[in-house]
């Protein structure tokens, strides 16, 4: 396992009609707080979809680059391809 350092953003879904937006929380250090986010928007009664998004930090862009420049979100089709 690497020393990559993470944060942890609990994320939930709002949906209305076609549109689709997030609520964020912040971030966290560990997934275990971004988890007590989540059950508190469910015992607050949200029941729209949500989850963790890990993301990794990085010192500097040269720090990523030298990863393989590998984002943090979007189309995996696009890192992978990138890796060839």
């Amino acid at each position: 396992m690497s020393d990559q350092l993470e944060i942890h953003v609990p994320i939930r879904l709002v949906l209305d009609g076609d549109d689709v937006g997030e609520v964020r929380a912040g971030a966290f250090a560990s997934r275990e707080e971004a988890e007590r986010v989540l059950e508190h928007w469910r015992a607050a009664g949200h029941r729209s979809p949500m989850g963790v998004r890990i993301l990794p930090v990085w010192g500097t862009a040269a720090d990523w680059i030298a990863a393989g420049a590998v984002p943090a979100s979007g189309d995996p089709a696009v890192a992978v391809a990138g890796a060839s």
